[in-house]
C-alpha cells in the first residue's frame, strides 16, 4: 500500500472449486512477509473483493450471489522471509499397501506429509472416499478395487496429492 491507500481486486466465480491467493510485502527486492489464503471455496454464484490496505489483506465474499457480503476471510497463514519463497509442495509418504490384500486383512494406514520450509498446513486422507486418520487400522471387508487418496497443502499454499490403488481378494 502507498500512503494509506486501499487497493481492491474484484473476484467472480465461473465454476465450482477452490483457489489459493497470496500477497507479499516487498522491501527493496526482498519479500519480507506473505499472506496466504488457502482453498477459498468458489461457485458460479461467488463474487468477492480482495482488499489490500495498511492493516493487511482480506477477502470479502458473497457466496450466494445476492449482492450482500456473507463472509470476511482472513489469511490462513502469514509467512516471513525464507518461508515466503517456498514454491515446493510437501513431500508425501503413502502407506505400504500391497497390490493385492486378502479379504478381512487389517491394514494400518501409516502415511505422512512433510514440508521443510513453510511447514504442512493440512493433510487429508481418504479410503474409497471416506476420511481416514494417520495410523488408523482398517479391516478390509469388501472384495474388489479400492483407492487410498492423500492430499496435502503447505503453509505457502503449495499442494500435492497422490493415490494408491489396490484390490481385496479372497
Amino acid at each position: 500500500t502507498d500512503e494509506n491507500q486501499t487497493y481492491t481486486a474484484n473476484l467472480k466465480g465461473e465454476g465450482y472449486g477452490t483457489f489459493t491467493f497470496k500477497d507479499s510485502i516487498i522491501d527493496g527486492d526482498q519479500v519480507v512477509q506473505t499472506q496466504v489464503f488457502i482453498n477459498v471455496l468458489v461457485s458460479p454464484s461467488f463474487t468477492g473483493k480482495v482488499l489490500l490496505d495498511s492493516a493487511g489483506t482480506t477477502i470479502i465474499s458473497d457466496t450466494d450471489g445476492d449482492g450482500v457480503a456473507d463472509t470476511t476471510i482472513n489469511p490462513n497463514t502469514t509467512l516471513f522471509k525464507e518461508e515466503s519463497e517456498d514454491i515446493i509442495p510437501p513431500a508425501i509418504a503413502l502407506p505400504a499397501i500391497p497390490e493385492e490384500v486378502v479379504l478381512n486383512s487389517r491394514l494400518t494406514l501409516n502415511f505422512d506429509a512433510t514440508d521443510d520450509l513453510s511447514g504442512v498446513y493440512y493433510v487429508k486422507a481418504m479410503l474409497d472416499g471416506i476420511a481416514v486418520s494417520k495410523n488408523e487400522t482398517i479391516n478390509m471387508t469388501q472384495v474388489g478395487s479400492h483407492i487410498f487418496h492423500l492430499e496435502t497443502t503447505d503453509r505457502a499454499g503449495n499442494s500435492a496429492e497422490q493415490e494408491l490403488k489396490f484390490n481385496v481378494v479372497y
